[in-house]
C-alpha cells in the first residue's frame, strides 16, 4: 500500500496516523459512552448488558492502547494486517452496541459509515468491499437472528446507504491519492531541481553573491566566503555593501553601479584587500527581476585572478628577455652595415691630397667615432648570439692569460697600465671562445675605465670559475636528450649534491617528501632546477635552515587556470628563511639579480630557462620573515609533435 508509505504533506487526505488517531478517539468515546449509559441505569438495565457493556470497554482500552504503541510510540508504519485487524475489532464493537441498543431500531446504527469511510480511505478499493460486504453480512445477522425482525426497507436503505458510502469514499479516495501523488512528484522533482542546482552553486569555484536593492545580503556560496574573507549566517538578511567597501572599493562599485543604473558589468577587474592577503579578482554583475511589480535584485559573479595575472607576468618576463636579444641583433645589423660605408667614405676624402689640416682632423675624429660605434654594435651582436657551442676542458687561467695580452695590444689600452695575473691553475669546462670574450671584455673595461697609470689584477679561483660556469650554463640550456625518469629520484641525487657543497652550513636540514613521480625529461637540466634551488634556499637562510623538498602529483585546485599542463607533476622547494626583498621579486629570473653578497644571479634564471625547456611553470611564494616556496610544474610527457 504505497499510499501509506509515502510522505503526504500537501495532500489533500489525512496521514494514516491521523486518521488512526481520531478512530482511536472515537473507539474509546463509544465504549465509554455504552458503559455509563449501562451503568447509570444500573437499577433497569439486564445484568448481562452491564457485563457485556463492561467487557466492551476494557477491550476497546486495551487494543486502542496497543495499537497507538504499535503506530505512533514505535513510528511503526500500518500494514494490511494491522488495518485488518482494526477494521474487524471495530465491526465487532459497533455491532455489539447496535445489538444492546436495540439492533434495528438503535440510533447508534450510522457509526458504520465512518467506520466504513475510513476503511476506504486507508486501505485499496478491494480490501474496502470486504469490510463493506463484512458490515452488511453482520448487520443483516443482527437484524434478522439476533433480533427475529423481518426485512424492512429501513433494514434494505440502511444496507444501500453502507454500499454508497463505500463506493463514494474509495471513488473521491482514490482520485485524491493519485492527484496527491501527482503532486508529490512534482514536488518532488522540484526539490531535486533545486537541490542540484544549490549543489552546483556550493560546489563551483566562482564566487557568487546576490543583494537586494536596500544591499541586504540575500544568498553567498562557499566560494564567495573564501575569496572575500567572511560568513554568510553572520550576514544573510543584514546590508553587507559597507562591508564590500571596506574590503574590495570596486566590487563595492560595480553592484551599486548595476543597483541603481541598471548597467551590467563585464569583466571588471577589482582588488580585495584582506588580512592576510590582497590578490584582484574579476567580477560580472547582473540583475534579476523576481517578481513583474518588484524590486530587482543585483547578483555578483567573480573569481580570484591572481593565477592569471602570474602567469601573464611569466609571459611577459620571458617575451622581455627574448625581445631585448632580437632588438640587440636587429638594430645592430641595420646600423653596422651604412656606418661601415661612411667610415670608408670618410676615410678615402680624407687621404685626398687637397685636404687641409683642419679636415685632416675633423675626418680622423670621424673614423675613430665610427670605430668606438662599430666595437659597440659587435658587442650588441655578441650579446645576441651568445653560444657555448663548443665545451671542453681547460685552464681558465690560461684563458685568461691570452686575454690579456690581446688586451695589451689594444690601442685604447695606456703604455703605463699594468695588468696582473694570479692565482694557480683553474680547470673547468666551457666554451674557449667565450669565455676569451669574457675576460678581455673585463680587462679591457678596467683599463679603459682607469685611464693612465692603471692597475688591473686578474685573479683566477673557484669562485670565478662557477660564474663563468653558470654563464655557459645559462647560455646552453636545451632540453637535448628528454627520457623517461623520476622527478623524486633526480631530486634525491640533486640533495646529496647539495649537502656536499661548501655553502651548504652544517646544521642545515634538506627534506625529501612525495611519492615517486614519473615524468619524461632532461635528466641534466631537472637536475640543475632542483641543485639550483636547493642551494639557494640554504645560501639565503644560513644556520638553521631548514629546506623541504616535495615532489608529486598537484591537486587540481592548485594549478594557475590557463597554465595549459596536461597531466602535470610538481615540484616545491620551501626553506625558513627571511623571505625574499620586495624590490628583487619583479626581477628575480633576470640574469645577474641577485640579494646575496658573493651571488651571480644566474641560478634561478638558469631554472626559469630550464624549466621553460620543458613547457613548465615556475611560481615564487614569499612571505617576510616566514620564508619562501619555489612550486615548479612540468607536463609528465612531452607532447606527440616534440617526441617526434
Amino acid at each position: 500500500m504505497t499510499w501509506l508509505v509515502g510522505d503526504r504533506r500537501g495532500s489533500v487526505l489525512p496521514t494514516p496516523q491521523s486518521l488512526l488517531r481520531s478512530v482511536y478517539a472515537g473507539r474509546l468515546c463509544v465504549a465509554g459512552a455504552i458503559y455509563l449509559a449501562a451503568a447509570l441505569k444500573f437499577a433497569v438495565a439486564a445484568p448481562l448488558d452491564l457485563l457485556v457493556t463492561s467487557f466492551v470497554l476494557v477491550a476497546a482500552v486495551v487494543v486502542t492502547i496497543a495499537s497507538y504503541w504499535y503506530t505512533h510510540l514505535s513510528r511503526r508504519t500500518p500494514g494490511r494486517t494491522f488495518l485488518y485487524g482494526q477494521a474487524l475489532f471495530d465491526v465487532a464493537l459497533i455491532t455489539t452496541v447496535v445489538h444492546i441498543t436495540g439492533g434495528p431500531q438503535s440510533d447508534l446504527t450510522p457509526l458504520y459509515v465512518p467506520l466504513i469511510a475510513v476503511t476506504a480511505v486507508l486501505m485499496p478499493p478491494a480490501s474496502t468491499g470486504l469490510i463493506t460486504a463484512l458490515v452488511g453480512i453482520v448487520y443483516f445477522a443482527d437484524v434478522f437472528f439476533g433480533h427475529t425482525t423481518p426485512m424492512t426497507a429501513q433494514v434494505g436503505l440502511q444496507l444501500l446507504v453502507f454500499a454508497a458510502v463505500a463506493a463514494v469514499t474509495a471513488y473521491f479516495a482514490s482520485r485524491v491519492s493519485v492527484m496527491g501523488a501527482e503532486r508529490e512528484a512534482l514536488a518532488g522533482e522540484l526539490r531535486q531541481a533545486r537541490l542540484e542546482a544549490a549543489d552546483v552553486l556550493r560546489s563551483v569555484p566562482t564566487g557568487i553573491v546576490t543583494v537586494d536593492q536596500a544591499g541586504h545580503l540575500l544568498y553567498c556560496n562557499p566560494a564567495a566566503e573564501q575569496i572575500l574573507g567572511f560568513k554568510e549566517r553572520q550576514w544573510r538578511g543584514r546590508p553587507i555593501m559597507p562591508e564590500f567597501a571596506k574590503i574590495a572599493p570596486e566590487f563595492w562599485a560595480a553592484i551599486t553601479a548595476t543597483a541603481r543604473r541598471g548597467v551590467r558589468a563585464m569583466r571588471v577587474e577589482a582588488t580585495v584587500r584582506r588580512a592576510d592577503r590582497t590578490f584582484p579578482i574579476g567580477v560580472t554583475t547582473t540583475t534579476l527581476d523576481v517578481e513583474p511589480a518588484g524590486e530587482p535584485r543585483v547578483t555578483a559573479i567573480f573569481t580570484d585572478i591572481s593565477d592569471s595575472k602570474r602567469l601573464e607576468e611569466l609571459h611577459l618576463r620571458a617575451e622581455r628577455l627574448e625581445a631585448v636579444a632580437e632588438l640587440s641583433s636587429s638594430l645592430a645589423h641595420e646600423i653596422k652595415n651604412p656606418l661601415a660605408s661612411i667610415r670608408s667614405s670618410v676615410e678615402q676624402l680624407g687621404r685626398a691630397k687637397r685636404v687641409n689640416a683642419d679636415e685632416k682632423f675633423l675626418t680622423s675624429l670621424v673614423v675613430r667615432e665610427t670605430d668606438r660605434l662599430s666595437r659597440l654594435l659587435s658587442e650588441f651582436l655578441d650579446f645576441s648570439r651568445v653560444r657555448a657551442t663548443e665545451c671542453r676542458p681547460l685552464d681558465l687561467r690560461t684563458v685568461a692569460a691570452a686575454a690579456i695580452r690581446l688586451v695589451r695590444e689594444h690601442p685604447d689600452c695606456p703604455e703605463d697600465a699594468v695588468i696582473d695575473l694570479t692565482g694557480d691553475a683553474t680547470p673547468m669546462e666551457g666554451d674557449e671562445d667565450l669565455l676569451h670574450r669574457v675576460v678581455s671584455n673585463l680587462v679591457l673595461n678596467a683599463v679603459q675605465a682607469t685611464g693612465k697609470g692603471a692597475r688591473v689584477v686578474v685573479r683566477t679561483a673557484d669562485r670565478l670559475s662557477r660564474l663563468l660556469s653558470e654563464f655557459l650554463d645559462f647560455s646552453r640550456v636545451r632540453a637535448t636528450e628528454c627520457r623517461p625518469l623520476d622527478l623524486r629520484t633526480v631530486a634525491a641525487a640533486a640533495i646529496r649534491l647539495v649537502r656536499e657543497h661548501p655553502d651548504c652550513p652544517e646544521d642545515a636540514v634538506i627534506d625529501l617528501t612525495g611519492d615517486a613521480t614519473p615524468m619524461e625529461g632532461d635528466e641534466d637540466l631537472l637536475h640543475r632546477v632542483v641543485s639550483n634551488l636547493v642551494l639557494n634556499a640554504v645560501q639565503a637562510t644560513g644556520k638553521g635552515a631548514r629546506v623541504v623538498v616535495r615532489t608529486g602529483r598537484p591537486a587540481a585546485h592548485e594549478l594557475p587556470g590557463g597554465a595549459g599542463i596536461e597531466t602535470p607533476v610538481s615540484l616545491a622547494v620551501s626553506d625558513n628563511g627571511p623571505g625574499i626583498p620586495e624590490n628583487l621579486r619583479a626581477r628575480l629570473f633576470e640574469p645577474f639579480v641577485t640579494g646575496r653578497v658573493g651571488g651571480t644571479g644566474l641560478g634561478l634564471a638558469i631554472v626559469q630557462r630550464a624549466v621553460d625547456a620543458h613547457r613548465g611553470l615556475v611560481l615564487v611564494d614569499s612571505t617576510p620573515g616566514q620564508g619562501t616556496t619555489f612550486t615548479v610544474y612540468f607536463p609528465a610527457a612531452r607532447r606527440k609533435e616534440e617526441a617526434a
